[in-house]
């Protein structure tokens, strides 16, 4: 949250309102992590949807020139970037 909040210039109000969806993310990811009965595939693109799902709900507050940010912060595919690059 605060790399987001340093790099988007986020305002109080967003700083509330992202907070909770960024909370929601962690537990639900946690819930899939923690979920003994569903395939290590069928996870990772869960993972993944829970990812975008939350991408798009803090997307939905930000300003244009912030989403523009935002989205250059995010790499491409909902994948963590790979060490060196």
């Amino acid at each position: 949250m605060k790399m987001m909040s340093e790099t988007l210039a986020l305002t109080d109000a967003q700083k509330a309102q992202i907070k909770p969806i960024l909370a929601d993310e962690v537990a639900a990811l946690k819930a899939l992590k923690d979920d003994t009965a569903t395939a290590e595939d069928a996870k990772r693109a869960k993972a993944r949807d829970i990812r975008t799902a939350h991408a798009a709900k803090i997307r939905a507050v930000l300003t244009p020139e912030q989403q523009a940010k935002f989205d250059e912060m995010r790499p491409a595919g909902g994948s963590k970037k790979k060490k060196g690059e």
